[in-house]
């Protein structure tokens, strides 16, 4: 079997028995823990390994490898989630994995995450078409498809091949990533082609159709529940998400958008908002304010009013740092939220890859509010609203997380001079109210 197909580690079978221990690892100096904690130790770090094309860049991932490789006693539970993710790349590779499958019962249970990706960069992928016909009743578990670094041509799959993918009942997530389509029915067909598809995350989706023309809704879209969408995304496929969120009922949404199209009407996200305001629970919001002519507090919430969505549950807020944010919308945001059942609330400040370091030393500038006696605080107005707010009084211990992200480069974290430590020590010292009612949690993490 070729090592692309299914991540695993090809050289696994061939070490050495004395290579590897018998025995889960120990500690010298600290106590053996049980077999059963290791477990679960594993259990968590694929959880936490991100299921896409480049898997293998997780650090998660690389952490389960390690795991496979520590013994022999840990290698059987790493193997079960390392074989649970199958990355198919051309046609040879579906034909492998069908033989293996045909061969062997035992992965059949295992798969959990089908990855359909192109060669290269937006690469024809005809084998989607291949995987379904194929495959069909031989993934019993399988509960994650995603579509990746594809352009999809009138022709290159067969219409017939998608409709095959109603086999695979299980599936409930849809990951479409860095896809051309030819026109907005195809974006309809595969999502339709997902009797029970209850999740869908789209990232940096282009169209060859540029007249908007009415697609039928897919069949199935009255199941979504859960719609993420981030990057650019065709005005044709847009107008057809909107579409979907306006009838159904969602409980998640969450859009990481530039500010400055929501001013001038490109997207239409605020619209979408208000139609699911009885059925959201979960909101997540990534604003770039970079280059936007309007960001007052009060223009950000005119066009993301929460003040009516009365039964949300999560909030999740992350400002895009700009060496202009002053990110005063944040607490602005929260001190006006409708909502009495707020009970997670994730706020990050998130630096990209360019001018990292100025950035950085900006955001900390403002955080701190120093040496500028009319600047606002903005963490200690968080601190204020939520104090002073009898909407959160129900948020539980460790609930509100205060997070500093970094866009995944080769860079050591190092350089940029900040540690988890720095950050919680600016966090806690700007929210002692927070602090004191053991609800605060800081974090510093990469994103890719």
């Amino acid at each position: 079997m070729r090592g692309s197909i299914v991540h695993s580690v090809p050289t696994i079978g061939t070490v050495a028995s004395s290579a590897v221990s018998d025995t889960a690892p120990t500690i010298t100096g600290a106590p053996r823990l049980p077999f059963e904690v290791w477990e679960r130790i594993i259990d968590l770090i694929a959880g936490n390994a991100r299921r896409h094309w480049n898997l293998r860049n997780s650090h998660w991932w690389t952490t389960l490898l390690a795991c496979a490789l520590a013994c022999k006693t840990l290698y059987s539970r790493a193997q079960w989630h390392l074989r649970g993710n199958v990355l198919l790349k051309d046609r040879s590779d579906v034909v492998s994995l069908s033989r293996l499958l045909r061969a062997n019962p035992y992965p059949r249970q295992a798969i959990r995450f089908v990855t359909i990706a192109g060669m290269h960069s937006y690469s024809p992928i005809p084998h989607l078409g291949t995987f379904a016909a194929m495959l069909a009743r031989y993934l019993p578990n399988a509960e994650i498809l995603i579509i990746s670094n594809a352009t999809w041509r009138v022709g290159s799959v067969r219409p017939e091949d998608i409709a095959i993918l109603a086999t695979f009942r299980s599936i409930r997530e849809l990951t479409l990533e860095h896809v051309n389509f030819t026109n907005a029915s195809q974006f309809a067909q595969v999502i339709s082609a997902l009797p029970h598809l209850a999740s869908l995350l789209v990232d940096d989706l282009s169209c060859l159709q540029d007249t908007h023309s009415l697609v039928s809704l897919p069949l199935n879209s009255a199941g979504l529940r859960d719609v993420s969408m981030w990057g650019y995304i065709h005005p044709a496929l847009r107008d057809l998400l909107y579409r979907i969120g306006e009838t159904t009922e969602l409980r998640a949404l969450t859009i990481g958008v530039h500010f400055s199209d929501i001013l001038s009407g490109t997207v239409k996200f605020p619209g979408l908002l208000q139609a699911c305001i009885t059925s959201l629970r979960n909101i997540g919001l990534t604003l770039n304010l970079d280059g936007a002519f309007d960001t007052r507090p009060e223009t950000i919430f005119q066009l993301f009013d929460l003040s009516r969505h009365n039964s949300l549950e999560s909030l999740r807020l992350t400002a895009w740092c700009s060496l202009e944010d002053d990110y005063l919308w944040i607490p602005h945001m929260l001190s006006r939220l409708g909502s009495f059942h707020v009970t997670d609330l994730k706020i990050s400040f998130h630096i990209g890859r360019s001018s990292r370091v100025e950035r950085l030393s900006q955001l900390f500038h403002r955080l701190e509010a120093r040496d500028e006696p009319d600047t606002e605080d903005v963490l200690a107005g968080i601190d204020q609203c939520l104090s002073s707010h009898s909407r959160f009084d129900s948020m539980k211990s460790n609930k509100l997380i205060i997070g500093l992200a970094f866009s995944s480069t080769t860079s050591n974290w190092g350089t940029l001079g900040v540690t988890d430590a720095e950050w919680a020590k600016l966090v806690r010292r700007k929210m002692p109210r927070a602090d004191s009612r053991g609800i605060l949690r800081t974090t510093v993490y990469e994103v890719w």
